[in-house]
């Protein structure tokens, strides 16, 4: 799997809510063992583009667990090809 930015992880989201703004997040499985321990450190989070909703329910799962510099890139990594930008 390619990456957006070097270093970065692939990490677990297992979706059963809906995808809705007010999702019940009991539905659904999230790991954070994978993410920083360091709650400031940045954060991207990204999906297969605007109709997948992992990346924005991972980003606020992120954020209620205390993590403070979390970025959700809406258009997900077929918006980042779309703008020609690197990958690794």
């Amino acid at each position: 799997m390619r990456n957006i930015y070097p270093g970065a992880i692939n990490a677990y989201y297992s979706e059963k809510s809906a995808k809705t703004v007010d999702f019940d997040e009991s539905k659904d499985k999230f790991k954070l063992d994978k993410y920083p321990s360091d709650k400031n450190a940045k954060i991207v989070v990204y999906c297969n583009g605007p109709a997948c909703w992992k990346s924005f329910k991972s980003a606020m799962l992120l954020v209620k667990n205390g993590y403070t510099n979390v970025f959700w890139l809406r258009d997900g990594f077929p918006g980042w090809l779309d703008k020609g930008y690197p990958v690794e």
